[in-house]
């Protein structure tokens, strides 16, 4: 009972949408966590919770919406308030659960939580909001990095993404010793001609060396669209203008694709 009305005020405190917080209050009374506290316990050990996401969707079988998924990790999430230095830190963190159901019903027209496969590290503490950005301190091909995560309603306004980085390096004791780097469609260089030079975007690319490009990569068109990636070309949104010039390019044959940076 403590676990249940813990989860529901958080789902509450961080803004999840009405609806789904009626499903929610419905995984409370029928779900058995009782058979499954091994793993949500182990969902918040950093050490322990990828594999642990694994078996937790392995046992709670069926789940087409999503529900119960997300009913275990913020159960789990309600637990983890002392992974981080803020209550205000933490709430931040963990408005990622309302912002991917939201975005869901946005790009399917339907509430559901597809985003379990990414949110342990919120769960665990391993990714931090802080102002602007998302961090997470990690390993990447065998050396220790900070990766930089952007968002889907980030401000890329310069002072904004000041003001973040500077509060991730007073956050991170060791920030100065490793790399930070980021891995995103935004630092694709392929955007650059189709951004205007004052470009916040374009700002935000100056930040970083490119280290590698993938051009296959086409998760872009569910950020920058909000709809699934294998949308027909001539079927997405011109809402925007850098909408309307990606579509425009990849009409004319273009890839976008995406690119990892490292901070300079």
């Amino acid at each position: 009972m403590k676990d249940a009305l813990a989860a529901l005020e958080l789902a509450r405190q961080i803004g999840m949408p009405q609806d789904v917080l009626l499903a929610l209050q419905v995984q409370s009374e029928t779900l058995e966590l009782a058979a499954l506290e091994p793993l949500l316990s182990a969902l918040g050990d950093p050490a322990q919770n990828r594999q642990a996401y694994v078996g937790l969707k392995t046992a709670l079988g069926e789940d087409a919406d999503g529900w119960k998924m997300l009913w275990c990790q913020l159960v789990c999430a309600s637990r983890q308030r002392k992974r981080y230095e803020t209550g205000a830190i933490y709430v931040e963190t963990m408005k990622a659960f309302s912002r991917f159901v939201n975005e869901c019903r946005r790009r399917t027209g339907k509430y559901r939580f597809d985003r379990g496969w990414w949110t342990w590290r919120q769960v665990s503490g391993r990714v931090v909001r802080l102002g602007a950005l998302e961090y997470e301190k990690r390993t990447r091909e065998g050396q220790k990095v900070i990766d930089i995560h952007i968002p889907s309603d980030a401000s890329l306004v310069p002072e904004r993404v000041d003001a973040s980085l500077k509060e991730a390096r007073r956050y991170f004791d060791d920030s100065a010793k490793i790399p930070w780097t980021c891995d995103s469609w935004l630092l694709s260089p392929a955007l650059r001609p189709l951004l205007p030079k004052n470009s916040n975007i374009r700002a935000f690319q100056d930040r970083f060396a490119i280290l590698a490009t993938d051009k296959t990569d086409d998760e872009f068109i569910e950020w920058l669209y909000q709809r699934p990636v294998d949308t027909p070309i001539h079927s997405l949104p011109e809402q925007t203008t850098l909408q309307r010039a990606v579509k425009c390019f990849l009409i004319q044959g273009g890839k976008i694709g995406s690119a990892l940076g490292v901070l300079c």
